[in-house]
């Protein structure tokens, strides 16, 4: 790996240390476009969600918070890419998180409230771009890429895990990304499957020595170029995830309450604008607003707003 490397990523690493500015994914396996040899890209994102529903299992449905309840929840996400090879790059991304919450414990009756902030366990990914034609099946540019994602285990920390920062167990994915093009319109697509593993064991925590369900995840975008010279795009995009198993939750305390027994589900749209100063693939910044049309799991916000910016040299 080059010297220029080495510099920038050094640089990088310091100014994301020095900024306090916590880190959280958004997208594990990056670009389907991918990198090139011998580049590297930045890309960092902060959303912002403030709970305002939760599962009801009375009524089977989601229902709005009780008085004194909320959930607020700031993630930001620093990915790191470099290109190995013409058609092979890496990656590495880093998770933080900050919750704000308070709900009420109606087996103690009491209020649980906690303010905590931590990192996720850190991903590696790799992905090799295994189609690139222009004029392809009636499209200017068609790109298509395979990528695969494992999560490194770290120190359990006991209350983070219970606090939702991290769910403590292993974790892998394998997903396949395309990109479409013609004239000013822009079809960005992901379908990926994750593997997760059996939870830790915890004494009080409803998930403690469970199988966590296997997840599938999918983005559907359709992007038109509002100058025709890739500086202004608004976006709109159907994505989310939904559980391929049952929710097993502890059956000596949890056993038909909650969601157990459910396959939790999460689908939004989204809206969105980028803007690209430099006409550059990967140097652009974005503003979406995702807001939920079909909800099934723990809590709910009414919208999310994310905030991304990327450059690659």
């Amino acid at each position: 790996m080059s010297r220029r490397f080495f510099s920038i990523a050094i640089l990088v690493l310091t100014s994301f240390v020095l900024s306090a500015v916590p880190a959280r994914a958004d997208a594990i396996l990056g670009c389907p476009k991918g990198l090139d040899e011998d580049q590297f890209w930045v890309m960092m994102s902060t959303i912002f969600s403030s709970m305002t529903e939760k599962y009801d299992r009375k009524t089977d449905s989601m229902l709005a918070l009780p008085d004194g309840w909320h959930r607020d929840v700031n993630k930001t996400m620093l990915r790191l890419g470099y290109g190995i090879a013409e058609d092979i790059d890496v990656g590495l991304v880093l998770t933080h998180m900050d919750i704000d919450a308070k709900t009420w414990n109606k087996d103690k009756e009491k209020w649980n409230e906690f303010k905590d902030t931590g990192w996720d366990d850190p991903w590696l990914t790799v992905k090799r771009r295994c189609l690139h034609e222009q004029n392809y099946l009636g499209f200017d540019e068609v790109y298509v890429s395979v990528g695969a994602g494992f999560k490194l285990p770290t120190a359990i920390n006991v209350e983070e895990v219970k606090h939702g920062i991290s769910n403590g167990a292993g974790e892998s994915e394998l997903g396949i990304l395309t990109n479409w093009t013609k004239g000013r319109w822009e079809f960005c697509n992901h379908l990926k499957h994750r593997w997760r593993d059996t939870a830790p064991v915890i004494k009080g925590w409803k998930y403690s020595g469970q199988d966590l369900t296997n997840r599938l995840y999918y983005k559907f975008k359709i992007g038109y170029d509002l100058t025709g010279e890739g500086i202004w795009q608004v976006g709109i995009k159907l994505g989310g995830w939904m559980d391929m198993q049952d929710v097993k939750l502890n059956p000596k305390t949890h056993w038909h309450k909650g969601l157990d027994g459910k396959k939790c589900y999460s689908h939004n749209v989204t809206l969105g604008l980028e803007y690209s100063p430099t006409q550059t693939e990967h140097q652009k910044f974005k503003l979406g607003c995702a807001f939920p049309y079909s909800v099934t799991n723990v809590m709910s916000p009414d919208y999310t707003i994310t905030l991304i910016g990327m450059w690659v040299w």
